[in-house]
């Protein structure tokens, strides 16, 4: 219940829908294990990190909303089609996403 806003939201997303979501982890809620990293993550097919950033229920002030997580998704995903070499994606920075490649030869488009 507590991430169920930003879920609701994902999961009508049709970016999301294609990424195939395989796993929620919600293991740093309230950054119980540590408070400078994500409190939840979207694990995609092909094993990619969507490091989502704080829930709804934690959100601080100027906290993106999910709406503009997405759009840093989107911007990814322009740049690694079905997030092919990436490793782990952190969404919650405004006006920027942190990309940590596979591979890190791997050139952006």
């Amino acid at each position: 219940k507590i991430w169920t806003e930003d879920l609701q939201k994902a999961h009508e997303t049709p970016l999301l829908q294609n990424l195939e979501i395989r796993e929620v982890d919600v293991a740093n809620y309230g950054g119980r294990q540590d408070a400078r990293r994500s409190e939840m993550a979207l694990v995609a097919r092909n094993g990619c990190v969507l490091a989502w950033g704080r829930t709804p229920a934690t959100a601080r002030f100027g906290d993106l909303s999910a709406d503009e997580k997405l759009e840093n998704l989107r911007a990814v995903i322009a740049a690694y089609p079905d997030l092919k070499g990436i490793k782990r994606v952190n969404l919650y920075f405004h006006g920027s996403r942190s990309v940590e490649l596979t591979d890190p030869t791997v050139r952006v488009r």
